[in-house]
């Protein structure tokens, strides 16, 4: 599956940054994070519950950050084992822009 888009937010470049290296503010971007704790500034697990029709799945693994360019951009990727329902992976690339006096673009 591949996803994409953009979002504008109201705030500084910087603060969008801050809060996304926030293990709690980041847990509130990835669907269906329901923990996610930091082992290290770029290395965290985290447990994420996915429904997919009837099948409902929790997936327990790692988060990782990298390809770092602060405040503008950075990969994330994360690996999880789900049991019966087996593994799952993903990532996504967050470039952060100006989009104004006080907007950021996120990507």
């Amino acid at each position: 599956m591949k996803m994409s888009g953009s979002q504008i937010i109201q705030a500084p470049r910087e603060v969008v940054w801050k809060g996304l290296n926030d293990p709690k503010i980041l847990q509130q971007s990835i669907p269906g994070c329901e923990t996610i704790d930091a082992a290290a500034p770029t290395e965290m697990s985290a447990k994420v519950v996915l429904k997919i029709g009837p099948v409902k799945a929790t997936f327990k693994g790692a988060v990782t950050l990298s390809d770092i360019n602060a405040p503008e951009s950075y990969r994330i990727s994360g690996k999880g084992e789900g049991g019966l329902a087996g593994f799952a992976s993903g990532g996504a690339t967050v470039k952060l822009t100006e989009n104004g006096a006080a907007e950021t673009l996120m990507e």
